[in-house]
């Protein structure tokens, strides 16, 4: 007993140990006394909170024992052992041992204990254990899935947050994902979505997300309602709830049906205060939803009339560059931030260049300034952002009018240089905008002046027929101006 009150001391925790009192303390967990037994199991879940315990736990033969409490009669030596293995199985190696050794059957039958404490051990311990890809699978196999499942129906605000962490932790794996939506989840995730607290928000949703990367289930997630609750969650006001509500939208967003159906729904004015959020992570996924659902035609009007083109424009100004010297306590957070906001410039120069595509939008895009960013993106070191910054050019220049305002705002020597660049994707965009520009007379000594003639004879070899073709239409065009 007196070792069991020093356990719950932090700095007995590591003495305890080091004086070699671990040997003793297990073999209480074998003993005929219950009260032993459960001396021991508590003086073990106290000691393992500690990070070099949790190894010398399992190294000194705890398991076994701490198992077989698992299948006691005693509710009490249940809930002591069930936590003792949740915390030692936050170790990596551990994960593995914990499961070879037989540990998830018996917790998995704790699951349906009709104690809530109970409940909540086990689903730690099996959250825990899930994070291992081969556990996510034999957690599965053994039985797991149902059990849990049951659990977020619980009036227990702790139980519901590790079976949700739980099970989101098991659809990461791709045969997971079926079995959860078979086993019954989806209609008590999408109840969590709504009503659960934050914590539980953020893992159902998280479930979501893992589940929204099958497009086989997404039938099943429509049908479940799953849509509204997850737009809803895009105003939490946690960042991790947006980000995990968003990337289920992003993933959802691909497919044909789900295009309409996340418009129908009312997402447009939330997605358009994400792009102005502060956090990067949640611009760029509001940007590739943009742009997944502006592949849809009527969505390319809708998006523009739901003023998110303003928002899509501030994302395409050229990031920081680091300030910070290599080695810097600032410089890898100033890398990474760099990193990111060309992602967020690249996917909504996408949704822009999608955008551009409708005849509807070219007019309203170029009075709300689309012509000046998009030049910046022709001089990004970045091909992908080149790309679609001369692919926004080419979709407004099949306008004549557009056109002339393209030229006079200087982009014509940006497009030159495109053409140089060794990306073929590039070359193609800028020698497409060069044709369109030449279809109109009064653009094309512009043109000449600027270089083209000599790099679209060059290109007239690209290994890439498009390329000939786009560069063989525009000398056609430029070719009254070499008469003159």
């Amino acid at each position: 007993v007196a070792l069991r009150n020093l356990s719950a001391h932090p700095k007995n925790k590591d003495r305890i140990v080091s004086e070699g009192g671990l040997p003793y303390v297990i073999a209480l967990l074998r003993s005929a006394d219950k009260s032993m037994q459960e001396h021991g199991a508590m003086v073990v879940r106290n000691v393992s909170v500690n990070d070099q315990n949790e190894v010398r736990i399992v190294e000194d033969g705890a398991l076994p024992p701490l198992i077989d409490l698992l299948r006691s009669p005693d509710s009490k030596l249940q809930e002591l052992a069930a936590g003792a293995i949740r915390n030692i199985s936050v170790n990596a190696n551990n994960k593995i041992l914990i499961v070879q050794e037989g540990a998830v059957p018996p917790l998995i039958a704790l699951l349906s204990s009709s104690d809530d404490k109970i409940q909540e051990q086990a689903a730690v311990a099996l959250r825990n254990l899930s994070v291992n890809p081969q556990n996510e699978v034999q957690i599965v196999q053994e039985g797991g899935m149902r059990p849990l499942v049951a659990l977020l129906r619980s009036s227990n605000d702790k139980v519901q947050r590790q079976a949700a962490g739980a099970l989101a932790n098991l659809s990461v794996h791709p045969k997971n994902k079926v079995k959860l939506v078979q086993a019954g989840g989806l209609p008590p995730l999408v109840t969590l979505l709504r009503s659960g607290s934050d914590k539980v928000k953020e893992h159902a949703a998280g479930a979501m997300r893992n589940l929204s990367m099958n497009p086989e289930l997404e039938a099943d997630l429509l049908r479940e309602g799953a849509l509204a609750p997850l737009i809803s969650l895009l105003s939490s006001p946690e960042i991790k709830i947006q980000l995990q509500a968003a990337v289920a939208l992003r993933n959802l967003s691909v497919t044909p049906d789900s295009k309409i159906k996340i418009v129908e729904e009312g997402a447009i004015p939330v997605l358009v205060t994400l792009l102005r959020s502060p956090d990067l992570r949640l611009q760029e996924q509001a940007a590739v939803i943009f742009r997944n659902l502006s592949v849809n035609s009527e969505n390319k009007v809708l998006v523009v009339q739901g003023d998110a083109v303003p928002g899509l424009l501030a994302l395409l100004r050229t990031p920081q560059d680091p300030t910070a010297a290599e080695g810097d306590p600032e410089y890898e957070a100033q890398i990474a931030a760099y990193k990111q906001s060309l992602k967020v410039q690249e996917q909504a120069a996408g949704a822009m260049r999608n955008l551009s595509m409708h005849a509807e939008n070219k007019g309203k895009l170029v009075s709300l300034g689309v012509i000046p960013p998009t030049l910046l993106l022709l001089q990004s070191g970045e091909t992908a952002i080149q790309e679609q910054g001369a692919g926004i050019l080419r979709n407004m220049s099949v306008s004549a009018p557009h056109g002339a305002i393209i030229i006079s705002d200087g982009a014509v020597p940006y497009l030159v240089s495109l053409l140089r660049v060794p990306d073929l994707k590039v070359q193609e965009q800028a020698a497409a905008t060069l044709r369109n520009l030449s279809a109109t007379p009064e653009n094309r000594p512009a043109l000449v002046q600027a270089g083209t003639l000599p790099l679209l004879i060059e290109l007239l070899s690209s290994p890439e027929e498009k390329i000939q073709e786009q560069a063989g239409v525009a000398l056609r065009n430029l070719s009254d101006q070499v008469d003159h």
